[in-house]
């Protein structure tokens, strides 16, 4: 154990000693003209529709106290052949945690709102106009609910869930894409898992042990019905043991385990049709803020502890150096990604806007499952 420590300080030590994380280099360009930017998700059949208008900030500037809200423009949402509805701007209701001058301080910021609903295959259209900085338009279709049934087959000893998902066929636009999050009783850290190589279409990322696998998984809408095996597993750090109902034996190489655990455990799996628009946008939002906990998926529960038995406590270095790994894959990568923009409209300089207009639908199941004796 001690050599593990000395890998894990010695790591400590060395990369703050890198000059390449903290090298500054002059900006001799010009400095680019702002534009406006739009950012706004439609949920369907929400209460209240919500749009963001603010102007491009140049880089250098970004050090202010306040946020650029344009708090002055005309922001319009149509629904199918209906007359345009007006939002509202709604001042200091939100706050932004920003970077400033190498520390984070909330800024409040406002945004525009009206009580207008959208339910599937509504056809929306948004229009900001600001005197300054343009015109911005953009369109979206209203996704169809992706619903589907969830069958539960087995629970492992390691809380591992094995089901199948039905879905139904597709009738909304085939380049809506469908998106799977689940939570296993309030864990935010639960997993979804599957083989089926449907999950190849779009950014899923695999395992070492070849399943498809993250906290959320994208997968193409289909006219066919279709059904999906997925696992279900909560992800925990350290020392992996089976787990047991109340009453019944469990085995623990330091000695007896008296836990006591429910006979129950609750699960969800929601269901999230975005427009390709929607599924682009946050695709490369989060390749651009190089989250390296996103991008690493361990392996299953019961994959790990049989590495922990064969291995011991080697297979917690493993995944420590291969969350490292992904880190320095995000920050030699990230220039070559840039943010996905569905708007068009220009100001008087002749640029384009940026900003992103998604729309969203949903479905969810829950079930309460009795654990393995």
């Amino acid at each position: 154990m001690k050599r593990y420590t000395y890998i894990i300080l010695s790591l400590s030590l060395l990369l703050p000693g890198c000059d390449f994380f903290y090298s500054e280099v002059e900006y001799k360009g010009k400095e680019a003209e702002p534009r406006l930017c739009v950012v706004s998700h439609i949920e369907a059949n929400s209460s209240m529709a919500r749009v963001d208008v603010l102007h491009s900030e140049f880089f250098l500037n970004a050090a202010k106290d306040s946020l650029p809200v344009l708090r002055d423009a005309l922001v319009t949402l149509k629904r199918n052949s209906d007359a345009p509805v007006p939002l509202v701007y709604v001042p200091g209701n939100d706050t932004f945690a920003a970077n400033i001058e190498y520390g984070f301080k909330k800024l409040p910021y406002g945004h525009y709102e009206a009580p207008i609903s959208f339910s599937e295959n509504d056809i929306i259209r948004l229009h900001v106009e600001h005197p300054e900085y343009g015109l911005v338009y953009a369109e979206q279709v209203c996704p169809q609910m992706p619903y589907f049934e969830l069958q539960v087959d087995s629970l492992s000893v390691y809380n591992e869930v094995y089901g199948r998902l039905y879905l139904p066929a597709y009738k909304g636009k085939m380049t809506d894409v469908l998106a799977l999050k689940a939570n296993m009783e309030g864990n935010m850290l639960t997993y979804i898992y599957s083989r089926d190589p449907i999950f190849a279409t779009y950014q899923n990322y695999q395992t070492t042990s070849g399943y498809y696998g993250g906290r959320e998984m994208y997968l193409p809408v289909s006219d066919q019905p279709r059904e999906i095996q997925v696992i279900l597993d909560r992800y925990t750090t350290g020392r992996v043991s089976p787990v047991y109902p109340s009453g019944s034996p469990s085995f623990n190489p330091e000695g007896p385990d008296t836990t006591k655990v429910s006979d129950k455990i609750t699960m969800s799996i929601d269901a999230t049709s975005h427009t390709i628009d929607s599924y682009q946008y946050i695709n490369t939002l989060m390749r651009v803020a190089g989250d390296p906990f996103g991008n690493y998926v361990p392996d299953m529960t019961s994959e790990r502890a049989m590495r922990q038995n064969d291995q011991g406590m080697e297979f917690d270095i493993a995944e420590i150096f291969n969350i490292i790994s992904e880190e320095f894959s995000v920050l030699g990568n990230a220039e070559g990604y840039q943010v996905y923009t569905n708007l068009t409209g220009k100001n008087k300089q002749n640029l384009q806007p940026f900003g992103c207009f998604r729309a969203t639908n949903w479905y969810t199941v829950t079930k309460t499952i009795p654990r393995n004796n």
